[in-house]
């Protein structure tokens, strides 16, 4: 089985796994036009023509009297409370990664039959319809798209996000850096999973720009490196990347310890040889992974394990399925 063929086959098993997400997740494939190219080749945001329509809108907002603009936005927030709860318990809930975000505790809030991502997903997308310059709202819709697999969608989201920050900085309201950073990871991942590698490059520069050396993005330049078959920069990447740093949570240090692991280098590395063919190789790098699937905070593990379920795969590793399902429920 060749590389695409093998690519067709998981992306045909995961299409029949994420359609009934993505009909709870309510509306999100709505207005997907989307953008060829984003980021000119220095990294910095530039408008085109299939984003003319929502720039347009976007600047008569901007053009409103500030205290309107205060207003709009202050109503727009009122209509995302809802998806910051949902966030909220998310994060703080220890069974919401099994519970997978679809149930809430709220009884007040079961208006779509409790379904935290499909509310949260529709609440966004009307409150960037109120203030189309909430690039936050912009920001996590695209993210929460991309979680249940409507990266289309996703990436216009992403995109007009990125747009807002920029209109305003311009206008001297500058967001957030944490905000802004997280614009460009969520836009270098989906750049990725959808295989435009030089469009999710210039994203990693911009974001960047905005934290130099930034972990996250720096993962993610390797990765599209490796993905656009730049297979010297992307091992000299991989060499050079300080390993991923994560909470060690076990009976002992219960996360209050941090641990280091160089699977992320060695993720690239094998994805650099993914990509040039060497299957074996690809699988080799990778070493022994007994240990990996009972280490429960491992950064980016899903789409770590979709990788090395493939390289597992190609070779004819027998624990190739294995690796697939620990990504899904990662």
């Amino acid at each position: 089985m060749d590389l695409r063929s093998a690519t067709c086959i998981r992306l045909s098993v995961l299409a029949v796994i994420l359609i009934p997400i993505m009909v709870l997740g309510s509306g999100c494939s709505h207005n997907r036009a989307h953008t060829p190219k984003s980021f000119n080749d220095s990294g910095d945001a530039v408008v085109v023509a299939e984003t003319s329509d929502f720039a347009t809108m976007l600047a008569g907002h901007m053009e409103l009297p500030r205290a309107e603009q205060k207003t709009v936005r202050s109503q727009a927030e009122i209509k995302a409370r809802d998806w910051r709860r949902f966030e909220k318990e998310a994060f703080r809930e220890r069974d919401s990664r099994l519970r997978q975000w679809y149930y809430r505790y709220d009884t007040s809030a079961f208006d779509y039959f409790g379904v935290g991502m499909g509310n949260s997903i529709s609440d966004l997308k009307e409150a960037t319809q109120i203030d189309p310059s909430f690039a936050e709202g912009w920001s996590n819709l695209g993210r929460l798209c991309g979680e249940v697999g409507d990266l289309v969608s996703a990436l216009n989201y992403l995109e007009r996000a990125a747009l807002a920050a920029k209109i305003q900085a311009e206008a001297g309201r500058p967001l957030d850096p944490d905000l802004h950073l997280d614009i460009y990871r969520n836009l270098a991942w989906t750049y990725r999973d959808l295989a435009r590698w030089n469009e999710g490059l210039a994203a990693t520069r911009a974001g960047l720009k905005v934290r130099s050396g930034d972990p996250e993005l720096v993962l993610i330049k390797g990765l599209l490196l490796a993905g656009d078959g730049q297979y010297s920069e992307a091992i000299s990447l991989a060499v050079r990347m300080e390993p991923m740093r994560y909470p060690q949570y076990d009976f002992t240090f219960r996360g209050f310890k941090h641990q280091t692991s160089v699977y992320a280098n060695n993720w690239i590395r094998s994805q650099a040889l993914l990509a040039i063919g060497d299957y074996e190789g690809a699988r080799h790098i990778l070493g022994e992974m007994t240990s990996l699937p009972y280490r429960r905070y491992l950064p980016h593990q899903k789409r770590f394990w979709n990788d090395v379920g493939l390289a597992a795969e190609m070779v004819g590793d027998k624990d190739a399925g294995t690796y697939y399902a620990v990504g899904l429920i990662s």
